[in-house]
Parts: C-alpha cells; structure tokens; sequence
C-alpha cells in the first residue's frame, strides 16, 4: 500500500509504515501488552474496519497492526 505524507519527509527521521496482519486485532494488541509492548489505541477507519494499532520498535519504525 503506499500513502501519501502528511508531514514533510525528513531524512533523519523514519517515514516508513510496516504493515502486520493478524486474526484477531485486539487480542493481539492484549498479547503485546502483556510481554511488555506499548501499542497504541485501537482505531477503526474506513479501511480497516476491524481496527488497527500503533506499535514503534526500537528504532523508532513504525508497526502498523491490523487484520487480515
């Protein structure tokens, strides 16, 4: 999928999106939670209507979990 930039794109700074697709959003996101993942607040817009969340790793990518 690609997407256009909301922001202006900064060399230095991650403006890549990676996609992760699951069964099931939320008891995934409950999952990381309890290893000790900070994952964002479930948000179900028009394209994933069955939610998605927010996950940044340790060099600041950003995870985009959603379903299959």
């Amino acid at each position: 999928m690609l997407a256009a930039a909301t922001e202006p794109v900064e060399p230095g700074n991650r403006s890549v999106l990676f996609y992760v697709y699951c069964d099931d959003v939320a008891s995934f996101r409950d999952q990381l939670i309890r290893a000790g993942v900070e994952a964002g607040p479930i948000r179900s817009p028009f394209y994933a209507p069955r939610g998605e969340f927010r996950v940044v790793d340790p060099d600041g990518y950003v995870l985009m979990i959603t379903h299959t």
